[in-house]
């Protein structure tokens, strides 16, 4: 008796060529509902990890490149990674060499597509002590402390040091002008993080608790590495247009109520290490309204940011007064919905920045906004101006 043969999906090639169609297609739908996703802002298997282990690839090359290029050139140095990844050097340079190895750095890193910032450069009559930033992928990678010191042409060491001795001390040069940018009124529509991702910039994004996608913006914003504010309703002038009137701090709330509301707040995002007034007028301009809010920010370890929606704010003051870490809105850049006026906002920004050493700006994410912002950085990186989250103008 023969016996018969078991029945198999491969037993043709055409068999074998449908199987495999079917495994491709299932991959490619996949794929394609991962690319989706990773779009929108959300966390997917593939794209994040393939996005993570690229960039962290990309930074532990060109650590080791700079290893290389310190160690070829007899340089002394030493370096730490801290615990959000980033590589710290401390590189003691010989006299008049430091030219010739930043030209070198800043050579590799365009190769790389990143970007070179200077951060602080102080000098003395015995050395320059200089800071840099390294971004790569549109992160902070790198921070150098590079420490040069000064030569005397023709002097021999005993000499340096006797007219060290003699020579008073230079003048610090002034660190670079600084600029801060908040995005306010996040979390009414979806996906606003992807926007500010793409603009590839330290900016800081305030978030309305009470909106619909406050939550998920959150998440997105701080994956990507963006700053974030809790951007707290309070009590305008015009009471009518408050809704809801429970997500308000207004003029009679209690302390008690403010630290239940900044609780709440904290609850969706987390991340956020202080806040800014969403509205407000009339809260701001009130001292015992406004001195509730601060007590409870100072309980809470909170910093403020007074938006300024009235010319009467005494937020920022007495801010100070309470030993709350605090800043101030120097120009809002869409006070008018307009391309052309939001570019003429942004340089006056510029220009405060120049003139104070700092300058805090407030925009939405209109349209018009970004636009007016992607289009305007080339001529603020050319005046050496830095852009920094706004925890790094505080007061």
């Amino acid at each position: 008796m023969t016996r018969k043969k078991r029945s198999s999906l491969f037993t043709s090639p055409a068999s074998w060529f449908l199987f495999s169609s079917f495994v491709l297609i299932s991959l490619a739908v996949v794929t394609l509902l991962e690319y989706r996703d990773y779009q929108k802002g959300k966390k997917t298997f593939i794209f994040s990890t393939l996005l993570r282990l690229d960039a962290e690839k990309s930074r532990l090359q060109f650590n080791d490149y700079l290893i290389g290029l310190l160690r070829k050139n007899s340089i002394p140095f030493d370096y730490f990674r801290d615990s959000q990844g980033v590589f710290h050097f401390k590189i003691d340079a010989p006299a008049d060499s430091d030219r010739a190895l930043i030209t070198a750095i800043r050579t590799h890193i365009n190769r790389l597509k990143g970007e070179w910032l200077l951060s602080q450069s102080q000098r003395s009559a015995r050395q320059i002590i200089t800071l840099y930033e390294i971004h790569l992928r549109g992160r902070l990678t790198h921070i150098l402390l590079l420490s040069e010191p000064v030569r005397l042409a023709g002097a021999t060491e005993v000499e340096e040091k006797a007219v060290s001795k003699k020579t008073p001390a230079v003048a610090k040069p002034k660190a670079p002008p600084r600029i801060a940018l908040i995005i306010d009124d996040i979390g009414y529509q979806d996906g606003i993080s992807l926007d500010l991702k793409d603009l590839q910039i330290p900016l800081t994004a305030a978030i309305i608790p009470d909106s619909p996608y406050a939550a998920a913006e959150a998440e997105r914003l701080h994956s990507f590495g963006i700053e974030t504010l809790i951007h707290l309703p309070m009590q305008s002038n015009n009471f009518s247009n408050h809704d809801p009137a429970t997500a308000f701090v207004k003029i009679d709330s209690s302390e008690a109520d403010i630290e239940q509301m900044v609780r709440s707040a904290q609850a969706i995002v987390p991340w956020a290490r202080g806040i800014n007034n969403h509205m407000g007028s009339r809260i701001t301009s009130d001292p015992e309204a406004i001195e509730r809010v601060l007590r409870v920010l100072n309980r809470l370890d909170l910093f403020f940011v007074d938006s300024k929606t009235s010319a009467d704010s005494q937020g920022y003051q007495l801010a100070k007064k309470f030993k709350v870490r605090t800043a101030r809105r120097d120009v809002f850049i869409d006070d008018q919905q307009d391309y052309a006026y939001s570019r003429q906002q942004i340089r006056k920004l510029a220009a405060l920045a120049e003139r104070d050493g700092k300058a805090l700006a407030i925009g939405h994410p209109f349209p018009s906004t970004l636009a007016a912002l992607k289009d305007e950085l080339s001529e603020i990186r050319s005046r050496g101006i830095r852009l920094v989250p706004v925890s790094q103008l505080l007061e």
